[in-house]
């Protein structure tokens, strides 16, 4: 009987070692999955930022050459109005008129114009499938 009793509790304690083995193993895992999931989502991340700064820098490009093309072509088109007014400065006054009455307009309107989809295209950037690579 006593020999029967100490197999038992051999058997318990093998049993209870291999538990320990499997839990261990187990929350190795876990931090391992842990860790991976951080690396991912620190890699996507890292990837989208590099995206919105391209695209900022871009844009900032595209931006820049507007307003030379702005600022040229409304010194010409000042100076031509002129000529055609004989008066020096009514172009400038007519030209700078114009762009009072766009700013007005775009700042009245600015959510619609401006903030809401310079929003939904920042949104639809961070939220982007994997695979989804179409409208950025």
């Amino acid at each position: 009987m006593t020999v029967f009793l100490s197999q038992n509790r051999i058997s318990k304690l093998n049993i209870i070692h291999m538990l320990n083995i499997k839990v261990d193993q187990l929350v190795n895992e876990i931090k391992e999955y842990i860790n991976l999931r951080y690396e991912l989502l620190k890699l996507e991340m890292t990837e989208r930022s590099s995206v919105i700064g391209s695209s900022v820098f871009s844009m900032a490009i595209i931006v820049v050459l507007i307003l030379f093309f702005l600022f040229l072509g409304s010194i010409g088109l000042s100076i031509y109005i002129s000529e055609l007014l004989d008066c020096t400065y009514a172009g400038f006054l007519i030209v700078a008129g114009a762009y009072l009455l766009l700013g007005l307009i775009l700042f009245l309107g600015r959510k619609k114009l401006i903030e809401e989809p310079l929003r939904d295209k920042i949104i639809r950037i961070l939220t982007k499938k994997e695979n989804d690579t179409k409208n950025l």
